[in-house]
Order: C-alpha cells, then structure tokens, then sequence
C-alpha cells in the first residue's frame, strides 16, 4: 500500500487505492473532484501491463476504472515493487 499511495501522490489519474491484504483496488480517473473515470485509460494501462508481464484485472461492473491487483500468496516482496514498478510506468505513458 506504500507504494501505491506514493504512486498516487505522484500521479492525478489515480483516484482512489484500497483494499482488504494483497487484494487492491486502484481507481483511474479523468479527474479526481469530479470523479469521472477514466475508462479507456484504465484498458490501455492493463493492456501495456500484461505485455510487460503483469496481470491485472478490471471491474466488469459500474465503469470499468478500476485495476484489480491480486497476487498469489506467494510472491515475493520484489515482485511485488517490480510489477507495481511496472504498472506505474505503464500508468505514466496513458496519461
């Protein structure tokens, strides 16, 4: 979650971050006062992110803006700064 909350300092399109453990939420949005969610970028993001090698998934309900991370219980703290490295790298090129 540190590393989530510093992305989304750094980065206007991220709305909201939660979750219940390793199961996180990070909601994409056009604008952060308004809410409006930010849907294309959202498949564009987890588009470049499974080419890279990270599998994230997204709502099939409500709009579709937001990425769900779930990773298995056995990953490693590296991997998890490295897919999460990579998501935010994939995140700065939609916007």
């Amino acid at each position: 979650m540190e590393q989530m909350e510093t992305m989304q300092e750094k980065h206007e399109i991220i709305g909201d971050v939660g979750g219940p453990g390793l199961a996180i939420g990070v909601e994409l949005v056009k604008n952060r006062e308004t809410k409006e969610p930010a849907v294309e970028e959202t498949k564009q993001t987890i588009t470049m992110a499974l080419e890279r090698g990270v599998i994230v998934g997204t709502t099939w309900y409500g709009e579709g803006n937001v990425i769900k991370i779930k990773p298995p219980l056995t990953i490693t703290e590296d991997e998890i700064h490295q897919a999460l490295s990579i998501l935010e790298e994939c995140i700065s090129k939609v916007t």
